[in-house]
């Protein structure tokens, strides 16, 4: 026997379908920049100092571009590790 969805339950498997399909879109359609053009903003964009920008950023190509979300995640693994 098949149990019946309440609206609010068929809502939230909508939104949810529909927040996963704009979360992939966003990552395809993301723009790319240079590390020197994230790094003049990385206090607005990323909420750290432009010595932090530095050190997580460290060894990565600066003739490569990057976008935000890889960035962020780039910072965001750099902060969590331990100092030796």
């Amino acid at each position: 026997m098949a149990t019946k969805k309440t609206t609010a339950e068929t809502a939230t498997a909508e939104a949810t379908e529909t927040s996963t399909a704009t979360a992939s879109t966003k990552t395809k359609a993301e723009k790319t920049f240079t590390l020197t053009a994230l790094q003049k903003h990385c206090h607005e964009l990323f909420g750290v100092p432009t010595v932090v920008f530095a050190g997580a950023t460290a060894g990565l190509d600066t003739d490569k571009k990057y976008t935000v979300s890889e960035v962020k995640d780039i910072i965001t693994t750099w902060c969590k590790k331990e100092v030796k």
